[in-house]
């Protein structure tokens, strides 16, 4: 019998499970011996405890503390591993670090484009979060162009496709049964138009109200959210009656959404289970907003109309999504056109047919088991693998 492969996969941040589930379904598949490590009680670890549902195929998972996630700590936890992978979360540096100090490649899978990250934080920051990585699987050549821009070695990027489309495409045959679901649960009318706010950042952080932030563009997001829910608030007795839902991390705090979302009446519901990254809440939604969240993007691949919204934003550039047709954008160069959330709000209340339903881009499957392949032939030779095709 041949020797067993182990690869270790340390996230604590929810947005990657999405893209590293569909690859660890590939290498355990595969006889890879797989552990999981992540917090106790982390978004994350919620995500991957219901994603294995067939034992025999299930990875180990490892959960541990938060004094576990020191480099030293980690490096040890990391050194039977032949090899290492992580997502594109805030966790991803110090995984680097502590393999890379016990000399075990590791390697970084993209759930959704790098673009945003790399305008957010600068090439500097991001080269020092991910420039110790092995391997960076990215979804397309306008990633892997965006992270050469940024400084990264061309012999590191690989282009498989996105893992997370998998993950989607599989999510995408439920919609029906999970939107019922989830509007049964939260009374909210199966007519209904529910207009959805995605929540980039957590309010309860006063640095996020600051204009130096780098997620600042000209306004503070609760300003945003307020004219969401006032505009909810004054338009939402028609018929069909016209609901609003947000939609946040289950790591943010809750007290200013909540007083928030408290003031706008009883059509509005709030979400942030961890169980399903948000998807049901999606599915259950008719069209979304957002000022830069990567939430926004999964919606578009799923078929949702998505608009990003930062009516004081004056900058040039577009999101990738935009660029790629997924997304439109209301900044301070096109809100006359649009007339802000109120006016968009009010012209989807007084006439559903309004509503620019879209069907779901093609999901392009087969990139998780690209990625564990490439993981696979790396493991047996460690210099022979450049690219993998997407």
């Amino acid at each position: 019998m041949g020797t067993v492969r182990k690869v270790f996969v340390a996230c604590n941040d929810v947005g990657p499970t999405n893209a590293l589930i569909p690859v660890i379904q590939c290498l355990v598949s595969q006889g890879v011996e797989v552990r999981i490590i992540t917090k106790r009680d982390s978004p994350a670890q919620i995500h991957f405890a219901k994603a294995f549902p067939d034992k025999d195929l299930e990875p180990t998972l490892v959960l541990t503390q938060e004094q576990s996630w020191r480099r030293n700590t980690l490096s040890m936890m990391l050194r039977d591993a032949d090899r290492v992978l992580t997502g594109f979360d805030q966790t991803s540096k110090t995984v680097l670090d502590a393999a890379n100090a016990i000399g075990k490649p590791a390697a970084v899978v993209l759930e959704t484009w790098p673009h945003l990250a790399v305008s957010t934080h600068g090439a500097e920051k991001m080269m020092s979060l991910y420039g110790k990585a092995s391997a960076i699987f990215v979804p397309d050549e306008d990633s892997r162009s965006c992270l050469l821009r940024a400084g990264f070695d061309d012999q590191h990027l690989i282009i498989t496709g996105n893992p997370a489309h998998d993950f989607y495409a599989g999510a995408l045959e439920y919609r029906a049964i999970a939107r019922r679901a989830f509007r049964l649960e939260r009374h909210v009318p199966e007519n209904a138009i529910v207009a959805t706010w995605l929540m980039t950042q957590d309010l309860d952080d006063l640095n996020v109200h600051q204009s130096d932030h780098p997620e600042w563009y000209g306004i503070s997001e609760v300003e945003c959210v307020k004219e969401f829910l006032e505009a909810v608030k004054r338009f939402g007795f028609g018929t069909p009656p016209l609901w609003g839902l947000v939609r946040q991390k289950p790591s943010y705090g809750t007290k200013m959404i909540s007083t928030l979302g408290s003031q706008a009446g009883t059509s509005v519901v709030f979400d942030n289970e961890p169980e399903g990254h948000g998807l049901p809440a999606l599915f259950a939604s008719d069209i979304v907003f957002g000022v830069s969240t990567s939430m926004l993007d999964t919606a578009a691949l799923l078929g949702i109309p998505s608009i990003y919204y930062r009516p004081a934003y004056t900058g040039l550039e577009k999101m990738i999504t935009t660029t790629l047709g997924l997304t439109t954008e209301v900044t301070a160069s096109n809100i006359g056109d649009s007339g802000g959330l109120q006016e968009m709000l009010k012209r989807l209340s007084e006439n559903p047919e309004t509503l620019n339903r879209v069907d779901p881009p093609v999901l392009r499957k087969g990139a998780a088991s690209r990625v564990a392949d490439a993981l696979m032939e790396m493991i047996a030779a460690p210099r022979s693998v450049r690219a993998a095709t997407g």
